[in-house]
């Protein structure tokens, strides 16, 4: 995502990449800006951060960092538990935050079109199964994406449960969504 974002910044005129942060090993080119391992070191020079580290302790802690000096935060990290969603939405009272599973346009736009499928569709003798694939190092399964889809059905149709794969002779109930997390290859 560091590399995404570095393009796409190239696209703008008004934005300006001020520092990047990484592990110390990681950090052996010059950028062209200031890198460093440690985001208190460059957070008075920026003005928002954005956080793709894909670890919930680092998230939290960057969070930490940005309400500790007032300065807004975008998170894209996943896997976290319901508690550090919690500490977020404590962070959030204090600063800006800007938490998604999926910043792509249109993986949004299909949590839109889902809760309106889901609520015209409930009642009505539909099934909803949930599977994703991704790359045999993605941290969480189910993603946090996955998970969003599954938040979604459920504001539409709380009577709704998850079942997490299936095993032996266990054929779908009525109220289950199937939720499905497929690790593999180099999936994106």
């Amino acid at each position: 995502m560091g590399n995404s974002i570095l393009e796409a910044s190239k696209s703008f005129e008004t934005l300006q990449i001020k520092a990047g942060i990484d592990k110390k090993e990681l950090l052996t080119k010059d950028y062209g800006f200031s890198a460093s391992s440690n985001l208190e070191d460059v957070i008075k020079d920026i003005d928002v951060v954005i956080e793709f580290t894909g670890d919930t302790k680092t998230a939290i802690s960057n969070t930490s960092i940005c309400a500790k000096y007032d300065k807004p935060i975008v998170i894209g990290t996943t896997g976290f538990e319901e508690k550090n969603i919690d500490i977020l939405k404590e962070y959030a009272k204090k600063i800006p935050i800007v938490f998604s599973p999926n910043m792509s346009l249109g993986v949004n736009v299909l949590f839109k079109l889902l809760e309106i499928a889901t609520k015209a569709l409930k009642d009505k003798g539909f099934d909803i199964e949930i599977s994703e694939i991704h790359h045999k190092f993605k941290k969480d399964a189910p993603s946090g994406t996955a998970l969003k889809l599954l938040e979604v059905i459920k504001s539409q149709s709380s009577s709704l449960k998850e079942v997490y794969g299936r095993t032996g002779l266990a054929p779908r109930a009525e109220d289950e969504i199937g939720v499905f997390a497929l690790r593999g290859g180099d999936v994106a």
